[in-house]
């Protein structure tokens, strides 16, 4: 109906499409400032603005060589040269002085056996002395010491254990180098002589066993000398020979 009037009164047709095109306006420009309004903000990690960076140039930035300083490198290895040398130095005056200490230790030790096996060879012969039935004894226990008694036996096995066991120190001080090698050779003598005397060697096969192996090796392979250190008896026999 409303379409007829218009086709029938012009001036009602006019007017609609002024009236239409004015809202069609309208409706255009609210829709702009909704989508003005309404509009999200640039993404700034979107790949493609951070293609826009210029990473040549940071590349760049980043791997240009630090400012020269040739001098004070020069200056720090110098420095460190001489900590290195006054270091290895004092190594090695260190290595000197520990060396000196071990050989001064070493004479002092030395020094003090010596002391203490001459004292321990006084205080065996100063019972011999002070006791002349104890020298006495002791001289037929190496001469034959089958031939002796119990009694006799019992004392000159108990000296007898104590004048090896002073050997077998010495031997051992020896192998430690404490020991001087002339002492040991002076020592030696006696050792070997007393050693092979019968009575010795009869008292030995019984007792052996109370000393360490490898003393008892040392002692069993010294050769037999030619000439057996004499005893006291031996001396005084030798004696009244001469004066004979």
């Amino acid at each position: 109906a409303v379409r007829k009037e218009l086709n029938e009164n012009p001036v009602l047709e006019e007017f609609h499409e002024t009236a239409e095109d004015d809202a069609a306006k309208n409706n255009a420009k609210t829709s702009n400032e909704v989508q003005s309004t309404e509009a999200p903000a640039p993404d700034t990690t979107d790949p493609r603005k951070q293609d826009e960076f210029d990473w040549e140039s940071y590349v760049e930035s980043q791997n240009r060589p630090a400012p020269s300083s040739a001098g004070n490198s020069d200056e720090i290895m110098n420095y460190e040269l001489i900590i290195n040398t006054v270091a290895s130095l004092g190594v090695i005056l260190s290595v000197f002085f520990l060396a000196y200490q071990i050989n001064k230790n070493t004479t002092a030790v030395k020094a003090n056996y010596s002391d203490s096996l001459n004292t321990t060879n006084m205080e065996f012969l100063r019972q011999l002395i002070e006791n002349p039935e104890l020298g006495e004894l002791m001289e037929r226990a190496v001469d034959s010491w089958e031939d002796m008694n119990e009694d006799d036996k019992r004392t000159s096995n108990y000296m007898l254990i104590q004048l090896f066991r002073h050997w077998e120190n010495m031997y051992y001080q020896h192998k430690l180098s404490v020991l001087d090698k002339r002492l040991w050779s002076s020592h030696l003598n006696t050792m070997t002589g007393y050693f092979h005397h019968k009575g010795t060697q009869e008292w030995w096969k019984r007792r052996r066993m109370a000393f360490a192996k490898d003393f008892r090796d040392f002692l069993e392979k010294i050769e037999k000398p030619d000439k057996i250190y004499p005893t006291i008896k031996d001396l005084t026999n030798q004696t009244s020979a001469k004066a004979e």
